[in-house]
C-alpha cells in the first residue's frame, strides 16, 4: 500500500462522483501527487476503465491507488482528504482524521449550480474538528470559485484527429448502424436515469417538427416499458434494429461505459441529461445541453445561462421545465428547435468559459500547499472579472423543492479562518492567464 498524500472518496450514493472523482485523482497523480481513489463502485469503473479489476479490494492503475471503499477503517489517513461531491467520509476514517498528530485537511468539492456556499475564496473554511480543517472548493469560474474538473484523455479523440464525420461514421458502425442513419435528423442523446422522466421525452420527440435520432441506453428504455401509448414500429438499421414513431427513430444502447458516452458526446447535436458527468462533459465539448433537473442540481440552469439573451433564457427555462415535470414536452421541444442556432451559439460560450478555467486540480494543489493564500486569490479567482464572466446574477429556481447541500459538511463558519482572505482592493491588477487549449 502506498502512502498517499491525498485520499478521495467517492459513493453511489452521490450520483456521478466516480466519473468526477476518477477524473480529479488521474489529474493530481499526473501533476505528482501521490493519490488514493477508495469507491464502492468498483464494478462500474472496472466497466469503464481497462485495466481495473472489479473485485480487488487493492490495485495500483496508471499511478493512482484504487482501493475499496470498505477498506478505509484499516488504511492510513492521507495529509488531505477530498468527498467528491456529497460522498461521505466512512466514520472510522473521520474519527481518525481529526485525531492526528499532525494538521490534516477535508475538503469537500460542491457541483458549480449549488448556491448555499458563499464565493469568499476558491477554497474556504466550514468546521474545525479536532486537527482536521473542513473546506469546502466550489466548481465555476466565476470569481472566487475553484475552476473546472478538465478530463485527461490517453489518446486523442476521433473528433480531435479527423473531425466529427468520422465520429459519427465510428460510432455508427460499432453500433452496427447504417452509414446514413443520421442524414437530415437531429441526433440526440438521452442520459437519463429515472425511467419516469423517458416516457414524457419520447412521446414529446415523436411529433418533432425535424427528425431526431435518439440514442438511449437498453436498460433505462427497458425500465421505462418502451411507453405503450406509443404505436411503436421495428426498422432494420443495418446490423441493429432501431424502434421508429413518427419523426423519432430510438436506438438502444448495449452499454453505458464511458468510453461509450465521450463517442456519442462527440456525435450527437444535443444531450438531453439529468446526470452531472454528462452534463460537464457535454458543455465542455460545446454540445447544447437540454437539463432535466433534479432536487440535488436545480441551479445548473443559472449557470449554463450567464449572459444568455433574454428569449434564449426563457426557451430553455421552458425546456428545462417542461423535462424535469414531463408536462408540454411537446410544445417546449418546438420553440426550442425554433431557437436553435441561438442554443448552439450558448453551448460554444459556455464550452469557452470552461476552457478558460482553472483546472480545480491546479487550484487544490496550490492552495493546500501555499501558504500564501493571496497569491492563490490573485492566480486563480481575479475579484475583477472579464467581461466574459459579466452577469452573474440572483439564481432562478426552477425547482424550489430540491434537497440543497447546506449543512452536508457543516454550518459555514468561515469568517475567523485564514483562508478566507479579505478580497483584493480594485486598484490591484489581476493577473491574466492565457487561455489553456481544450482538455
Amino acid at each position: 500500500m502506498l502512502h498517499a498524500s491525498w485520499d478521495l472518496f467517492t459513493s453511489r450514493q452521490a450520483p456521478s462522483s466516480l466519473w468526477f472523482g476518477y477524473q480529479l485523482a488521474r489529474s493530481l497523480a499526473h501533476r505528482g501527487q501521490s493519490m488514493r481513489l477508495f469507491t464502492d463502485e468498483l464494478a462500474e469503473l472496472s466497466s469503464s476503465v481497462a485495466g481495473v479489476h472489479p473485485t480487488r479490494f487493492m490495485q495500483i492503475h496508471q499511478g493512482l491507488e484504487i482501493i475499496d471503499r470498505r477498506m478505509a477503517d484499516f488504511t492510513p489517513v492521507a495529509p488531505v482528504a477530498i468527498q467528491m461531491l456529497d460522498a461521505p467520509l466512512p466514520a472510522g476514517y473521520r474519527t481518525r482524521l481529526a485525531q492526528q498528530l499532525s494538521p490534516t485537511r477535508c475538503l469537500q468539492v460542491v457541483p458549480h449550480s449549488d448556491d448555499a456556499w458563499p464565493g469568499l475564496s476558491p477554497l474556504h473554511t466550514v468546521a474545525v474538528e479536532g486537527r482536521c480543517t473542513h473546506l469546502v472548493a466550489q466548481f465555476g469560474d466565476a470569481p472566487l470559485k475553484a475552476g473546472y474538473i478538465k478530463q485527461r484523455s490517453v489518446l486523442p479523440s476521433v473528433q480531435h484527429l479527423w473531425g466529427r464525420a468520422a465520429a459519427q461514421t465510428g460510432l455508427l458502425q460499432t453500433l452496427g448502424l447504417r452509414a446514413d442513419l443520421l442524414d437530415g435528423c437531429l441526433a440526440v442523446f438521452l442520459d437519463v436515469r429515472d425511467p419516469s422522466g423517458i416516457t414524457p421525452l419520447l412521446e414529446g420527440l415523436a411529433d418533432s417538427p425535424r427528425p431526431v435520432c435518439a440514442f438511449i441506453d437498453d436498460h433505462a428504455l427497458q425500465a421505462a416499458q418502451r411507453p405503450a401509448s406509443l404505436p411503436w414500429g421495428r426498422e432494420r438499421q443495418g446490423q441493429t434494429d432501431a424502434l421508429t414513431h413518427g419523426a423519432l427513430t430510438v436506438v438502444a444502447l448495449p452499454t453505458r461505459r464511458w468510453r461509450m458516452v465521450d463517442a456519442l458526446i462527440e456525435t450527437v447535436d444535443l444531450v438531453m441529461t439529468s446526470e452531472s458527468d454528462t452534463a460537464m462533459r457535454s458543455s465542455a465539448c460545446g454540445i447544447p445541453v437540454a437539463w432535466c433537473c433534479t432536487d440535488r442540481d436545480s441551479g445548473f440552469f443559472d449557470w449554463y445561462t450567464v449572459r444568455s439573451g433574454p428569449v434564449i433564457r426563457r426557451t430553455l427555462a421552458a425546456l428545462f421545465g417542461a423535462l424535469t415535470s414531463g408536462e408540454d414536452v411537446k410544445s417546449a421541444w418546438n420553440l426550442y428547435l425554433a431557437r436553435w442556432d441561438e442554443a448552439q451559439s450558448l453551448a460554444a460560450l459556455v464550452a469557452q468559459r470552461i476552457r478558460r478555467a482553472p483546472d480545480l486540480a491546479d487550484v487544490l494543489r496550490a492552495s493546500l500547499t501555499d501558504d500564501d493564500v493571496e497569491t492563490v486569490v490573485r492566480q486563480f479567482a481575479p475579484t475583477q472579472p472579464s467581461m466574459a464572466l459579466a452577469g452573474y446574477g440572483p439564481p432562478t429556481v426552477l425547482n424550489p423543492a430540491r434537497s440543497g447541500w447546506a449543512g452536508k459538511v457543516a454550518s459555514p463558519q468561515a469568517l475567523l479562518s485564514p483562508w478566507n482572505t479579505p478580497a483584493i482592493s480594485s486598484s490591484s491588477q489581476p493577473r491574466v492567464e492565457p487561455a489553456s487549449p481544450a482538455s
